[in-house]
Order: C-alpha cells, then structure tokens, then sequence
C-alpha cells in the first residue's frame, strides 16, 4: 500500500498548533507531498479549480474562534460540503463537521487547555475507524473551550469517540477500562455514516500524542483510509509528485532543498582574529568591565552578554565589548513606525534611511549578515611571538563577533502575518522612547569561559581600504567593507588590553557574593507605578479568561509596565547593572548601552528564547510556571528559631516543598505544555519537522528569587535559512504570546490598552558571523527580569504572566510582583540612595536661597550686617568670650558628629524593629487568610461567612496596623526619653562645673586679698592713704 506518495493539504486556521501536524509524518521524505495553506489565502473558486484537484485529502487545522465566524474557519466550511475527497477535521475542523451537517456547537463543561484526559472509542478493531489498532482508552491532550452539542445530533454523524468530565486530569499512571456511555458524554471523535469525513476533538499532533504514538497511528489510519477511498474510484498508485507551482503555495516551504542565495565578493575582505590569553590572566569579568568596557568613551555602544549566573549549564561563556572609533564600527536603531532605519558610525555620524515598504528590518539586518559572511577570509590565532596561524582546533564557544542588540516586542509587526499597528494609539511614543530594534557591530570582544578559567581577546580585521571614502555611505556592501580594525590598530588594541588585564590580575580582588538576597517588599512601592494599577490588572485577566471560556485563546500573556521618572539623571548605569547581577544572578543576564538613543538595558533573564549552535541545531527553553523561594526565616510559630542550622534546615525543607509542588501543579504545568506545542509549532516552520523534539519536559529549574518550570525543545535548522530569518519566524517569544500567538496579539492589544511594550518581551543576544569553518550562529534570551533606562532618567520594568482557565486573577497580580521584585527593589534602592546624594553646587544654592532678601546683593547686606554686629557685642565686651563659652562650643561641637553618627544607626535598628514586627504580622495575616480561607470551604453553605470573614480580616488588618503603630510610637518615645537623659545629665555636669569655677575665683580673690593686707609695706600704704584722705577731707571741711 503506497502510503506515502499522497497529496496532502493542511489547511490552516491560524493556529499556533498547526505545523505540529507535520511532525505526525514520522521523515523528511514523506512530507514532500504535503502543502500548507491559510484558510483566507485563496477565494474560493481559485482553490476549487487552480488547487484542490491537485490533492488527495484535505486537513483541517485547530484554530480560535468558532465555526459560526466565518472570519475564525475561512473556506473549511466550504470545503466541508465536497463529497469526493476524504478531510479529517482536528479540534475547530471537527467542530466545523458538526455545524455543517446540522449540529450545535456549545461551551465545554469543563474547559481543557493542555490538559489530558482519558479517551474512549470502539474502533481498536474497525478497518474503517481512525482508531484502528488503538487501545481504549488511551491517553490524549485537549485543548478546546467549545464542543460539539451531544443533544440532537443529527443521523448522519456518528460518535466514535468520547470522554467523562468527571474524571481526574492525567499526569502518568493506569487508565480505567471501564468506558462511560458515550451518550452522555462529551463527544471527542465524529466520523460520518456515508463521506469520508472524520473529525477529532482532541490534538493528535500534542507532545504527549507524539509521544505515545497514536498521534501517528491516527494519521497513518486517516491515510489508509484515503487510499481505500481513492482505489475504489479508480485513482493510481504511487501519486504523482506535486508540481512546484503548488508546493510553492506553502506558507512555509515543505521541501527542505533550497539553497542559501550567494553573494559575489566585490570588496576587500576580513579575518577573524583570536589570542588566548595565557593560563595564570583570570579575572573576574565584572571588573573587568568595570575597569576596561565601561570607561571607554563608545560612541556607537557597550555591551556584556553576562552569564552571572554560575556554575550554570546553559551559558558557560560571558562576552563583552565597546566600539572604539579606531574599530570602524557601527550601531543600528530602528522604528517600525516609519520604517526608519539609523547607522551611528564610530567616529559620531548618523545616517538615517526609510526601508522600502516591501523591506523589512529583518531582511536587511539578513543582507548585511550575508555580506559580512561572504568577505569572511577566516579565522587566525594569534600567537605571543606576533605570528599568526589558521585554527586547528575548535573553539569552545561559537561566538565569532558580529551584531549584538535586541528586537523589541513592536518587531511583530514585521515578523507575523496580518499584524499591524493596533488602531488606537498607534504611535508607539512612552515613558521609555526606545527604538523598536538596536544593535552594534561588534568588532572586537573580550570573551571569559567560567568553567576552565580561561580569556578570549578578538577582532575583525578588514583588508587596507580608504575607510574615510566610504563614511558617508549607508550602502551594505561599503558599509562592511569599511567595517573592522587596519591590522596595526588591532595589535595595539591586543597589547593595552592584555597589558591592563596583566596589571588587574596582579592587584588583589575581593569579589562581592550576594547568598543573601531578598525581596524588600510584597508590594509595587513608590515611585514607582504601574501602567495598569492591581485593580486594572484583575479586571483585563477577567476579560481574558472571558476570551479563553468564549474559544477565542488557549492562553493569554498578560503584561503591565512598572515605571519612574527621575528629577536628576542616575550618575552610573554600569554600577547600577554590576548591583543587579550581584541580587539576581541569571545565565542571561546582560548590559547594553547605546549612547546615540541614550537607550540602556540591564537584564537578568533566565530564560533562552532560541539558541542555533554551529551544527544548525536550534534550540529553545521556554519558561513557564513560577514559584517564589523559600527565603529568610520561614520558622512556623509552634517551633521556635534557633537563628542557626536548624532555621536553615527548615528553610531547605520548605524550598524543597515548593518546589516538588510546582512540579506537579495542574496550572502551571497546563501553561508550560501549551508554550511548548507552540514553541514546537515555530520550529516546524524553520526545521524539517522529523528533527523537532523535547528532550527535556517541564524541568523545575531553581534561581535565586523563583523556582520555574523549564522545557527544552530542538529541531535542525533548514539549509536555507540564516540565523536572523530564523529568528524572525519565531518572533515574538510564544511564552510572552500566548497561543495562539496571532489572535493573542489581536486581543493583548486591546487588553493591555495598545501600550507598546517597548524592549520588554521582545529578545536579547548575538547574531554570530561565519568563520571559514563554521556557519554563523546565534543566541538570543527573552527580555523578562529587565530593567529599561531611557534618557537617564525614564525607568521601566516589565513583568507579567500567562492566564489560562485555571487561573486565579489575585494570584497572577501577586505573580506580577513577585517576578517585578528580582530587579525592582535594587533599583529602588539605588535611586533612592542616588536622590540623597546632593550636589555640593545645589546645597550651595539651596542655603543661599534660605537666607532673607530678594537678590543677591540684599543677601550679602544682611551677612555683612549680621557679623558687624556680633563683632560690636564682643569688642564692647556687651558679651565676654569666657570659659562658659568654650565650653557651650566644645559641647556642641561634641553633640553634632554625635548626633550625625548615631542618628541613621538609630534609624537603622528602629526601622529594622519595625520591619520585624511588620513580617510577624504579616505572617499572621497571611495564616489567619489561610485559616479563614480553610474554613469558608468547609462551611460554604453559610451564607454570611464571606461577610464575617471579611469583617474578621479588616478586624485583624486594622489591629496589625494599631500595633504597629504602636509599636513604633513606644520606639520613639524610649528613643526621645533616652536623649532627654543623656541632654539632662549634660545640663547638670555644665552646672556644676560652673559652680565649681565660682567658688575657685572667690576664693582665689580672697586668699589674694588677705595676703596683701598682710604685707607691712602694703599696710604702709594703706595707713599714708587713709592719713592724706583725712587731712584732705579735714582740708575740705575748714
């Protein structure tokens, strides 16, 4: 039986799912027969006449929406009226098939998105069943929020398989035998009495289908079926092949062949050139950039793909560099706005050019990608002696230089089908005005492996040309020819590197580690405010998950923005990133700067968008499924805390516990295998589909704030595609999408109110040039866990996070906090810490500006006035600078740097007293919530139990807060009694001192007085005086 030879037509409904079904085909050469379509892509008499008579049996994808739209299904419905080809409907198809012959479609009563469920059937032994040879039950995955009405089905349909709501979800274990009465239940499989016409409810192309094999053994059954079908008219075996006019129709192209368009070398060509440095030069890559990247004057940008995160499988190697003038170097920004595309050169000129409007940012960013790898010479190795010499080894790591930047999330609009600009607020102008994509060339790279110790320098080097001819020009081919280090300029920049790294490695070093790290708050503190407040928030995840029960979405990525503007600009955001890294260290972290735009993006992402290695192996981790870390005490009241082992023993136990319940969390492990079924959808598209897998499901990975749920998934990527085209079809990242992706987009616009989320949920990375010996690479990070500064003063932060049916609204806002606090609560820090450091010229002003007067000049009065008197009172003796006085300032002088010292210490311990009460209560409150919570679902038949609670709960809110305050109160008021002590015992000693001083002076003029009157000659004297004041007043008298 000639299977394979079939002409298959998969016609898609925009689902994210869809190429998923190629994979069913089991190899390369048994898809060469197989062409997809849009449901929208023809008119329906061209597909009738010009393409339908080219196939033997038609599929109908899953898709959102419902079959009564005709924007959501297209041409299936008309396609469903054929009666001479056989076409298997899966999900909205066989939803389709019973609207078309008469039924209803109808809500689920239980909605099942990337769930699994136990499937019934009676066709294990029927030659005409798509369940031929399928044990009943057998296990299957469902993603759907409508069913066909199990009421009034009309004759001609046929259920052939069916499945009990009320049985438990599947993770793994024994299935019931027992079928329940398939007319009861919900229908998940039609077949019809007299066409070839069959429909499944569930997703045979699902991973878990694929991994169990009957998602195939369905399709091989269909196939057969088909043959049968097509033998009894009269059609011959083996089918031709389809002609290229109509495999050319794919959306994709099935046929794996094509070759990689060539570019003629027309200009002077480059050399990649590499120096080991010698085993004993380590240091530590964030001095490094502190001491050599961040200080250089980059015109065109600095960069540090940062993997802090260590030891750490997924990113071994860091990667950083600046952009010299001497590198002849360049940056690109771009808006898809108004297709404009900007080159800052490394000697400081911007050019600025509008693409065509059948041009996008990603084909040119693919042509000059092209053009670099064509001029590629080779690589070298650069020897200590100055010689160089062709590799003979392979590197460890696949980075060969080339653009380093980001996509920013608005780039869907040239990398998805049918989106463009939402219709309001289609200007893309925010807080943040950061271009739509930016990248600098990197010319040169300092590159450090974590596991061996080991450094990398690098650069390109260009053949000799006249560089300043060609400046002017934004010309691609110019452009790369004048790109890259003469080689004289390369060596000098070897040398000074290795030279300052020498002298660094020589200093002793003492690098910070940060084990310690909490979150400061459960909270979005000021200054900071979200785009969409908690409230906001809640009621556009009640409209999602009203979206997801209507059928229109299996889940939704739901955003907000966390922003601040500063009054003063932050002094240094390289400082600001090196805190970052040291709180959350991630094995994607990274730094770019880009001065022109004045554009900085300091992130600490976990998680891998897409990674290509130099095999063409392409690789993609998407995360999804988060729970905080147990951190700092979690001792309960009943044990007490020892402070020690056996806090930190308890506090292990804890974070084990979690993380054994995320692992096995129906929600999260729903959203985690939806993402995954779309990821392996993206790469069917640039894979052949036989090589797509998933060596890893759903793997609780462990960072220093979450722990998360992490999938692997790969394919080998087609020769005729480049790293950027890649990139570009599987852009945005499904896990910032939801799925499907496209209908997600539409509805995330409306949602999130069509505020662009600018960097945020776009991707970060590397697009690698070719070295003679390997093909180019790439690697890109999700931009989550970042922190976007414009201008230096406009601050924001993403953070958000997927709604599926399960979900509950309050825990998502608390999800979007907890994911805001990796980054947000150093940056709160830092800028509040950064507002207190007043400029000495300001503080300056500010006590001008306090003195009397309107202007300068009466100021100046009043000064001169001021000690021109203080001056009279002490010559004029009105006010005696005595002893008391040198003591009054000996005293202050004491109690000011007293004060100044003790002051923020004091603060400090109160503070931190209160916070420790704070966290008790707040304990408190979260286990009376548990307990009250606890209690409402044992007695929810009392009516009045949610007021009470609620009355409880503010009770128990409102003492929290009384004690707290109280608690605060009674600190100030031992703190103000403790002053007071000390300012009355310094009242009573300068008393008694000055008493004591009294009674010296007194009797030190006494003992000088008798001891004079004690004198014979001082008595002479006093005896002549009294005699001449007698004889005088004697004199007077007569």
């Amino acid at each position: 039986m000639d299977i394979p030879s079939l002409r298959t037509l998969i016609v898609d409904n925009y689902d994210s799912y869809t190429f998923n079904l190629l994979q069913l085909w089991g190899d390369e050469k048994s898809v060469k027969n197989v062409v997809v379509i849009r449901n929208d892509q023809f008119s329906w008499t061209k597909f009738k006449n010009h393409v339908l008579p080219h196939f033997d049996n038609i599929i109908i994808s899953p898709g959102p929406g419902s079959p009564k739209n005709a924007s959501d299904f297209g041409i299936c419905a008309k396609i469903l009226e054929l009666d001479n080809i056989p076409i298997l409907g899966v999900c909205l198809g066989h939803q389709g098939i019973g609207v078309s012959f008469g039924s209803d479609v109808v809500n689920a009563k239980r909605i099942m998105h990337g769930r699994l469920s136990p499937v019934y059937h009676d066709g294990t032994y029927d030659n005409t069943s798509l369940f031929l040879g399928i044990p009943s039950p057998f296990c299957a995955v469902r993603y759907h929020s409508l069913v066909i009405d199990n009421k009034g089905l009309p004759q001609q349909l046929k259920i052939s398989a069916w499945c009990s709501e009320d049985d438990d979800d599947l993770q793994e274990g024994l299935l019931d035998n027992k079928p329940p009465p398939k007319e009861l239940n919900t229908i998940m499989s039609l077949k019809h009495s007299s066409k070839p016409i069959f429909g499944v409810q569930f997703h045979p192309e699902a991973w878990f289908s694929v991994c169990t094999e009957y998602g195939n053994q369905i399709l091989k059954n269909f196939q057969v079926i088909s043959h049968l079908f097509l033998k009894k008219r009269g059609v011959l075996f083996p089918r031709p092949t389809l002609p290229q006019s109509i495999t050319s129709l794919s959306v994709v192209p099935i046929s794996v062949n094509l070759p990689r368009p060539s570019i003629s070398m027309t200009f002077p060509g480059h050399i990649l050139i590499i120096k080991e440095l010698d085993k004993d030069i380590w240091v530590e890559p964030s001095i490094v950039f502190k001491r050599i990247v961040s200080v250089d004057k980059s015109i065109t940008g600095k960069w540090w793909l940062d993997s802090s995160r260590q030891p750490d499988p997924q990113n071994r190697f860091s990667y950083m560099g600046s952009t010299p003038a001497f590198s002849n170097s360049f940056s690109t920004s771009y808006s898809t706005h108004n297709k404009t595309l900007s080159i800052t050169y490394s000697n400081g000129l911007v050019k600025s050019k509008k693409l065509a409007d059948d041009q996008t940012f990603w084909d040119w960013m693919s042509d000059i990608m092209s053009h670099f790898n064509q001029r590629i010479a080779g690589l070298r190795i650069l020897h200590n002696d100055g010689s160089l010499e062709n590799i003979r080894h392979r590197l460890p790591f696949d980075f060969r230089l080339g653009m380093v930047g980001y996509f920013g999330y608005e780039m869907k609009l040239e990398s998805m089908p049918s989106c463009s600009l939402p219709k309001e607020n289609s200007d893309h102008s925010f807080a943040c005005n950061s271009p739509d994509a930016a990248f600098v060339f990197a010319t040169q790279a300092i590159i450090f492996d974590h596991i061996e110790k080991r450094m990398w320098v690098t650069g390109l080097v260009r053949d000799d040309c006249d560089v300043s001819a060609s400046l002017n020009s934004i010309d691609v081919g110019e452009l790369c020819s004048i790109t890259g280090f003469s080689y004289s300029d390369f060596l000098s920049w070897v040398m000074s590197t290795e030279k300052k790294l020498c002298n660094i490695n020589a200093e002793p070093h003492v690098v910070s580690i940060n084990n310690n790290y909490k979150p400061s708050s459960t909270t979005i503190q000021p200054p900071f405010v979200p785009d969409m407040m908690s409230d906001s928030y809640i009621k556009a995840i009640e409209k999602s998950l009203q979206y997801i029960y209507e059928g229109q979405c299996y889940e939704i990525c739901l955003t907000t923005q966390i922003r601040t503007s500063l009054q003063n600009r932050l002094s240094d955001i390289c400082e600001l990133y090196q805190r970052i890294r040291l709180d959350n260290p991630a094995p994607f972290s990274a730094f770019l700067y880009f001065p022109t735009e004045d554009v900085a993006v300091l992130s600490s992402s976990p998680e891998k968008f897409i990674q290509i290695n130099s095999e063409g192996v392409v690789e993609m981790k998407p995360i999804k499924g988060t729970l905080a870390r147990a951190k700092g005490c979690v001792c309960s009241k009943v044990e007490k805390c020892d402070n020690g082992s056996r806090c930190e023993e308890i506090r292990e136990k804890d974070d084990a516990r979690r993380k054994h319940v995320l692992e096995g969390d129906l929600k999260e492990r729903a959203e985690n295998l939806m993402i995954v079924d779309l990821i392996r959808n993206d790469l069917a598209q640039i894979c052949p589909p036989h090589t797509v897998e998933v060596p890893d499901l759903m793997k609780v990975e462990s960072y220093e704030t979450v722990h998360q749920l992490v999938t692997t998934v790969r394919g080998k990527l087609c020769d005729y595609l480049d790293c950027v085209k890649a990139v570009q079809r599987c852009f945005p990242p499904g896990s910032m999408t939801g799925a499907p992706k496209l209908r997600a987009i539409h509805l995330l616009n409306e949602l999130e109110n069509n505020s662009p989320r600018g960097i945020y949920s776009g991707c970060l990375g590397y697009v690698s040039l070719q070295d003679g010996y390997q093909k180019d690479t790439a690697q890109f990070s999700v931009v989550i866990r970042t922190v976007v500064v414009c201008n230096g003063t406009d601050i924001s932060i993403g953070a958000g996070g997927a709604i599926v049916h399960l979900s509950n609204p309050e825990s998502e806002w608390q999800e979007v906090v907890l994911k805001s606090q990796s980054v947000l609560p150093r940056i709160r820090k830092y800028t509040v810490s950064s507002k207190n450091d007043v400029d000495p010229k300001k503080k300056a002003h500010s006590i001008i500006d306090s003195l009397p007067g309107n202007s300068l000049l009466t100021k100046t009065g009043y000064i001169t006035v001021g000690t021109g008197l203080v001056t009279l009172v002490i010559s004029k003796e009105l006010y005696i600078f005595n002893e008391e006085t040198v003591v009054l300032l000996a005293f202050i002088g004491l109690m000011v740097p007293l004060y100044r010292v003790l002051r923020q210490p004091f603060n400090d311990w109160v503070e931190t007293q209160k916070n420790r009460v704070n966290s008790i209560l707040d304990q408190a409150q979260e286990d009376h919530k548990h307990a009250v919570k606890e209690r409402i679902n044992t007695i929810g038949q009392l009516s009045d139990i949610v007021d009470i609670t609620k009355a409880l709960f503010a009770m128990s809110k409102e003492t929290a807060k009384l004690e707290a305050e109280a608690f605060e109160l009674k600190q100030k008021f031992a703190a103000a009694s403790e002053i007071k002590s000390v300012l009355d015992s310094w009242v009573r000693y300068e008393a008694s001192l000055r008493e004591r001083e009294q009674k010296a002076l007194a009797s030190h003029v006494m003992e000088r007085v008798m001891a004079q009157l004690r004198d014979e000659k001082t008595q002479q004297e006093i005896l002549i005086q009294s005699i001449e004041n007698v004889e005088s007043e004697h004199h007077c008298v007569f």
